[in-house]
């Protein structure tokens, strides 16, 4: 369901940017779109592809393909149809945005840091289409840095993203911000302040494992035993195939039986 909304919320931001060269493209791209919004995914990426076929420049159809391509795992086909786009608009931000993200899902750490540092270097002015991938810009280079250990650096992007949360109708890369956030609060040993963060992502995404797992790890340094506990088992409630939730859970509950 978070997969689905995410993506909506995606594909939502590309149809207004449609240009066309052939009428048949564009057919097929409004069907596609049309699919992905009642759920039809498979039958989405089949009318993207056709759209493309018959109009290979087709950017909006490119991006809404890469964009259901990665929610496929089809990484190797995203990033191609990420790179497509560049080729064709070497100042579409967007399109460095989510090439960004599916490179740091492969681990390619540099590669991810050089596209968000272009994405948030082009600085686009269309502040209802494009800065929700600006917040997710922010977000994902703000991750990169705390992988880094550059903590200050990491602080000051997760600050702008939040900045800038009133373009994040899901709040899900706002709340993902307020967890890295909080995560670089706790490193400075601001723990009341990485508390407030994880609070606020909760808000957001109350149904999101991982920002209870993190308000637990919290809670436990503070001493909060059984408010810690209360939060990793909630983190397990939403993913039980998490093992480090159980593993916190069971930590827990051991220093609870040796007070």
């Amino acid at each position: 369901m978070k997969n689905k909304s995410l993506l909506l919320c995606l594909l939502a931001c590309i149809i207004p940017l449609a240009t066309f060269s052939q009428q048949s493209s564009d057919d097929f791209y409004k069907s596609g779109y049309i699919k992905s919004r009642t759920g039809d995914m498979d039958g989405a990426l089949a009318d993207f592809s056709k759209s493309i076929e018959l109009n290979t420049n087709n950017t909006s159809a490119l991006f809404a393909r890469g964009v259901l391509l990665a929610t496929k795992r089809n990484l190797a086909g995203a990033l191609a149809d990420m790179n497509k786009i560049i080729m064709l608009k070497p100042n579409e931000a967007k399109a460095y945005v989510m090439r960004g993200s599916y490179w740091a899902r492969t681990n390619n750490l540099e590669a991810a840091l050089k596209d968000f540092d272009k994405a948030i270097e082009l600085n686009p002015t269309n502040k209802a289409l494009v800065y929700p991938m600006m917040i997710m810009a922010y977000e994902g280079r703000g991750l990169l840095k705390v992988k880094s250990c550059n903590f200050d650096e990491a602080l000051a992007d997760f600050n702008k993203a939040i900045e800038l949360k009133m373009y994040d109708k899901s709040g899900t890369y706002v709340a993902q911000a307020y967890v890295g956030r909080g995560r670089v609060k706790a490193e400075k040993g601001d723990l009341d302040g990485a508390m407030a963060d994880f609070n606020a992502a909760i808000e957001l995404k109350p149904n999101s494992p991982f920002p209870y797992y993190s308000r637990s790890m919290v809670k436990k340094l503070k001493g909060e035993l059984k408010e810690a506990l209360a939060d990793s088992e909630k983190a397990s409630e939403l993913n039980p195939k998490e093992k480090s939730y159980r593993e916190l859970s069971d930590s827990i509950r051991k220093q609870l039986q040796n007070k």
